[in-house]
């Protein structure tokens, strides 16, 4: 059961993207939905970095859970099998997604390929810019790509972190650590980090 609110957690917490959401026990539901014609239409703000270097997701995109190799995810934790999701509302209305499970049974990482984020990061920032949709929201940088963390209060008690990265200015993914209970927010953080490197690491070597 807890397994199912894990895995149902990162598809709520990737509808968090294109929509407003509450927290509960650490575990993130949807709530109010913007319109994501109004998100997807939106104009770029000037303080939105812009991508200099496009990434090709494509490969991916119709296969989530290659993006990283189990010798990766042992690094992180991770011992199963990626659950992939291309098919399903959430990837209908997210993008389509992975989900690994860590030993301890409701610890999960998830990637979620952000294909209705026609903007890119301009949809992400004006999400927080119309909605306040995160109470944390820091811009940074993974491997000279522009991201942001994307929390919400209570986040770090929990082990969870999210972080959402430009590849282009008309594609993102977002990288979620959940239920890590073990690790504080910081490293949670710092986690996430380091999958989002080897996902753009694996972009770049096989496109």
């Amino acid at each position: 059961m807890r397994a199912h609110r894990a895995l149902t957690a990162v598809a709520a917490v990737a509808l968090a993207v294109t929509g407003c959401t509450t927290t509960e026990a650490g575990v993130a539901t949807p709530g109010t939905v913007a319109d994501s014609t109004s998100t997807s239409t939106s104009e770029p703000t000037s303080e939105v970095p812009r991508v200099n270097d496009p990434l090709d997701a494509s490969r991916y995109i119709v296969d989530p859970c290659a993006v990283l190799t189990q010798a990766q995810l042992a690094s992180y934790g991770v011992s199963r099998n990626g659950r992939p999701d291309t098919a399903s509302a959430s990837a209908e209305y997210s993008g389509p997604s992975c989900l690994w499970f860590g030993q301890e049974v409701d610890a999960a990482i998830g990637v979620v390929w952000q294909t209705t984020n026609e903007n890119g990061l301009s949809d992400t920032y004006g999400l927080q810019e119309d909605f306040a949709t995160w109470e944390h929201f820091e811009a940074t940088e993974v491997d000279n790509y522009p991201a942001v963390f994307t929390n919400l209060d209570g986040d770090a008690e929990f082990g969870n972190c999210g972080l959402v990265v430009g590849i282009s200015d008309t594609l993102t993914f977002y990288v979620l650590l959940q239920g890590h209970s073990k690790i504080d927010g910081e490293a949670s953080c710092n986690r996430v980090m380091q999958v989002a490197t080897a996902v753009i690491q694996k972009l770049k070597e096989n496109p």
